[in-house]
């Protein structure tokens, strides 16, 4: 499978140890690829000479992504909204009050 891959490591070997990895774990067929991609990326982490605070960044973000799935799961076939905003935009500010007013009239609208 090493050679079938296109995004992979510089060491042949690491690529093969890879795939034993995976194999070996009994990762099913239809997501080992992207085992395989996350992996690779995070031992191209490696390869790649990043520092500590770049480690620390990527290893929090994959953290956190982790239990998010893993806490929304049993919403995955609820419809969501995601708002993006700043806290620190004073409650006077033109746009915000426009933002708030066009939300809360889409949220009606639709059944929220």
């Amino acid at each position: 499978m090493a050679n079938e891959r296109r995004y992979q490591l510089q060491s042949e070997e690491a690529n093969r140890q890879l795939d034993t990895l995976l194999a070996g774990l009994g990762v099913h067929p239809e997501t080992s690829q992207y085992y395989a991609q996350m992996l690779t990326t995070v031992l191209k982490l490696f390869e790649d000479g990043a520092d500590v605070g770049d480690l620390k960044i990527a290893n929090s973000a994959l953290k956190e992504l982790r239990y998010a799935f893993k806490v929304f799961s049993q919403y995955r076939t609820m419809p969501k909204v995601t708002v993006f905003g700043s806290a620190r935009t004073p409650r006077t500010t033109r746009s915000r009050s426009r933002r708030t007013t066009s939300a809360a009239g889409w949220w009606r609208r639709d059944g929220w």
